[in-house]
């Protein structure tokens, strides 16, 4: 599986085996409060299950004021819906200079 993370840098690693995305958070030793992670257009939760052909990114969760309407983890699990999770992910994309 290819992961970019983007919390605090960017950095691209490699990894094999199956894997839920909770899993993945803390192999990386990250806080899995302070990021999220997204698979092409979608938002994942913690207990989706990473494949090794996979891509994902890890992107830093902003909190405290610093993007205005930006998602924090806990709000974005809180939202109900895959649609309401696409246009929050989307949001957030945008707003860090990302395609959406």
């Amino acid at each position: 599986m290819k992961v970019i993370v983007r919390h605090p840098q960017l950095r691209e690693l490699q990894t094999n085996g199956v894997r839920t995305v909770q899993d993945l958070v803390r192999e990386l030793g990250l806080n899995p409060e302070t990021v999220l992670v997204i698979r092409g257009q979608d938002l994942l939760t913690r207990d989706v299950r990473l494949n090794e052909d996979d891509t994902v990114e890890v992107r830093s969760a902003i909190s405290g004021g610093a993007l205005e309407g930006s998602v924090t983890v806990s709000e974005a699990k809180g939202l109900a819906g895959r649609r309401i999770l696409r246009c929050a992910q989307n949001d957030i994309l945008r707003k860090a200079g990302g395609a959406a």
